[in-house]
């Protein structure tokens, strides 16, 4: 096996296979490489059903899933740096980017960096706020709201404070189980 250079530069491993056509491990099952007078050229794979491209993006959100529960696990934990490091690198489909755009607001909240704090939770109810599902946007919202307004009131006091406690509680009654444990009072 040998390693070969992409269109896109990652390297992929060149399966040895006859001469003329060969596929690649690294790519995804639509390619091939093909050889011709030495040089080795990717071209598509013609025959690849859109199953196979359905279950690529099946185990890509499962990958991204899994890697969102081990970020929650350092938030309950109260690792907060361990959180944010996974956060930084944290790339999935625009549901968990949400959600993971709060876990940095939350997260800088608690390490009492408040002007960061700010800047996320805005960034999350200016960008992120219609990627959530509307069963989890009411609450998810307030709870935004209400912390944004709690961090700003630390940089200044004379902020005044949006809502209250009890009307957020309210709100998590109805929430849906995960995210009112997600985004616990």
């Amino acid at each position: 096996m040998r390693f070969i250079s992409a269109m896109n530069g990652d390297f992929v491993a060149q399966l040895s296979k006859p001469r003329f056509v060969q596929r690649t491990a690294a790519l995804s099952p639509s390619c091939l490489m093909l050889r011709s007078k030495g040089k080795s050229v990717i071209r598509p794979n013609l025959f690849t059903s859109y199953e196979e491209i359905a279950a690529l993006k099946v185990i890509r959100n499962i990958r991204s899933a899994v890697r969102f529960h081990r970020v929650a696990q350092a938030m309950e934990a109260r690792e907060y740096t361990i959180a944010l490091d996974r956060l930084n690198r944290f790339e999935g489909p625009p549901y968990f980017e949400a959600k993971a755009e709060l876990f940095r607001a939350m997260a800088r909240h608690r390490q009492e960096s408040y002007a960061d704090a700010v800047a996320h939770y805005e960034r999350f109810l200016t960008r992120h706020l219609s990627d959530m599902p509307p069963k989890d946007r009411a609450y998810v919202e307030e709870y935004a709201k209400f912390f944004l307004s709690r961090a700003k009131a630390k940089l200044d006091s004379a902020t005044p404070l949006y809502s209250s406690l009890e009307e957020l509680r309210k709100l998590s009654a109805s929430a849906p189980f995960l995210t009112r444990n997600e985004f616990a009072l």
